[in-house]
């Protein structure tokens, strides 16, 4: 009788012990599956994570920095907040010529625009019913507080990229200013001096496409009007506030305003300095007012996510080369860490779960071979008593357990995928919530940067076993049933074959 003859006999002749056997490999199975499928289920879980939060940094102003720029507006340093503006603008563009960053998210602050515009807060009035405009300029459509969330349109549209490039004139209006005045009238001093305005005609609610008039303004250190001009910008959207979020601006949170094109905001400041420049003949520069933009909020986007500590590294040497030495730099990186924390704890217990069933595996299924073969020392016995040879023997015997374990292991994949499924969604679902509160409140104080309203989802379809982790599966079942058998064996066929039939 050949060797698989004998093989298909044995099996046939102990069917039930051969079934016995088969079912404690089947959910032995089922346990190793199911902790290959919470290991994988909090893999992909991590990758989607670090997927959405993509390869994000935001730059900040540290407290002495903040100290630093505030001294400067103290003492009207117009020309020291603009050399700091312009070392930082010269870093972004360095950065921006790099292969791996995909987007520079940079606003620019500016005050020095006047609007006759009429809004919940138009009780600021400086001249007459004019009042300051909070402008920030914007370099990319999908801006940061639009991603942010702090920020949504709910009429009109966003920027596009050629208003962007050249700088065009449109705004984006906050939802709550709707009127204008619709004829304007200079008020002047007995010298004859502009000291402020007046505005004698209608109130017209303003609307998309409208155009709006801005006041560029030189005043002296009296409030007296020095040199004024108008200049349109076309509404293309107006937007409601949601939320103010401090941590992620650059030096602090100023008021929302308005939204133009950075490119404008660079060319607003260069024409009223023009305008300064004309009337610098009738004061010194001191008793004029200021003129700056800064820096309200730097994030940068890099298309490998895997990249981030090193992409963070290069941004700190290039701004500590323009003596920009008091940043703060944080990334997703951290954010990840934060909510990740207990994806990680997932694949924790799955993996001691898994090192626990394979030992538990070998140690279950080396005693019941031992069992069966206690059972058969006699029939081992003949055998060794004539002649057959040891290697033989131990091939037959691990092949008959080989062959019911991997009938049993297969049977165990269906079952194993929906329990791994069912258990790590459930696991899952519960460490999250469990964590959540504590998440969000570790995010709040670090003020990590958080690219959109983070909302932890994932879909089970998306966790299958690919051919990689089968085989995987497939060889560690392998592995396990040889170790549980060979030892039983082994002490077995050391037996002197007269004391086996004895």
């Amino acid at each position: 009788m050949n060797l698989l003859k004998r093989i298909y006999s044995s099996i046939s002749r102990r069917l039930s012990k051969s079934i016995f056997l088969l079912l404690i490999v089947f959910l032995l199975g089922n346990l190793m599956i199911c902790s290959f499928y919470i290991l994988k289920f909090s893999e992909i879980t991590k990758e989607n994570i670090k997927s959405s939060l993509g390869g994000l940094v935001t730059i900040h102003a540290s407290e002495n920095q903040t100290n630093k720029f505030t001294q400067m507006i103290l003492e009207d340093d117009a020309d020291g907040i603009m050399a700091m503006s312009g070392n930082i603008m010269d870093s972004l563009s360095e950065l921006s010529v790099l292969d791996d960053v995909s987007q520079i998210d940079v606003t620019l602050q500016y005050e020095q625009l006047y609007t006759d515009l009429i809004d919940s807060h138009s009780y600021n009035l400086k001249y007459g019913f004019l009042r300051n405009l909070p402008i920030r300029g914007v370099n990319t459509a999908n801006f940061e507080d639009l991603v942010n969330e702090r920020i949504v349109v709910t009429q009109g549209r966003t920027f596009t990229k050629e208003e962007l490039a050249q700088g065009s004139r449109v705004i984006l209006l906050p939802e709550n200013v709707r009127s204008a005045c619709s004829i304007i009238s200079e008020v002047k001093d007995e010298m004859g001096k502009v000291i402020g305005f007046n505005c004698i005609g209608e109130q017209n609610e303003v609307k998309l496409g409208d155009k709006i008039s801005l006041f560029r303004i030189v005043e002296n250190d009296e409030g007296i009007i020095l040199k004024n001009e108008i200049v349109e910008y076309e509404i293309i959207g107006f937007y409601k506030t949601l939320e103010v979020y401090e941590k992620n601006t650059f030096f602090y949170n100023e008021e929302v305003g308005s939204y133009i094109p950075a490119n404008a905001v660079i060319y607003e400041y260069e024409r009223t300095n023009e305008l300064r420049n004309e009337v610098a003949g009738q004061l010194e520069k001191e008793e004029l007012n200021q003129n700056h933009y800064h820096i309200h909020s730097i994030s940068l986007k890099i298309d490998d996510p895997n990249q981030l500590d090193q992409f963070t590294q290069l941004c700190k040497h290039v701004f500590e080369e323009k003596n920009l030495t008091d940043l703060e730099y944080r990334s997703s990186a951290e954010t990840y860490e934060i909510i990740a924390g207990p994806v990680n704890s997932v694949s924790v217990i799955a993996m001691i779960s898994l090192i626990l069933t394979g030992v538990i595996s070998i140690t279950i299924l080396g005693l019941v071979t031992t069992l069966f073969l206690k059972e058969r020392k006699k029939e081992i016995g003949i055998y060794m008593a004539l002649g057959e040879r040891k290697w033989k023997l131990i091939t037959q015997i691990v092949l008959e357990v080989y062959l019911i374990g991997l009938l049993g292991i297969t049977l165990s994949f269906h079952m194993g995928n929906m329990l791994g499924k069912t258990m790590g969604s459930m696991i899952m679902n519960d460490m999250i919530q469990k964590q959540e509160e504590v998440t969000k409140k570790k995010l709040e104080e670090m003020g990590s940067v958080v690219p959109q309203e983070y909302e932890f989802s994932f879909s089970m379809e998306d966790v299958h076993l690919s051919v990689e982790y089968i085989g995987m599966i497939y060889g560690v079942g392998s592995i396990t049933i040889w170790l549980s058998t060979l030892a039983p064996i082994g002490y077995t066929l050391r037996m002197d074959p007269k004391k086996i039939l004895m």
